[in-house]
């Protein structure tokens, strides 16, 4: 995620403050997840437990962001000035 927003933003100030609110985000998402009673919401059908659910869920949300930065990205190349 970092090299993304590298690429993405050209200024470093920039990259430090999307990186340190990506992470935050996503600590505030987790931690809510982790208060929810996911056996209501989800039943049996994803794990016999609370960790076992949040564990599908977070592999399905990091697979998704995964796809959606794929998606969003593309790469340049750049070349030296050699």
């Amino acid at each position: 995620m970092r090299s993304a927003s590298i690429n993405a933003l050209h200024h470093a100030r920039a990259n430090l403050v999307s990186a340190s609110m990506m992470v935050a985000v996503g600590h505030l998402v987790g931690y809510a997840a982790g208060a929810i009673d996911l056996e209501v919401v989800f039943g049996t059908m994803l794990g016999d437990t609370q960790f076992k659910r949040l564990t599908i869920i977070a592999g399905l949300a990091l697979l998704f962001a995964v796809g959606v930065t794929s998606w969003a990205v593309s790469e340049r190349v750049r070349l030296s000035d050699e």
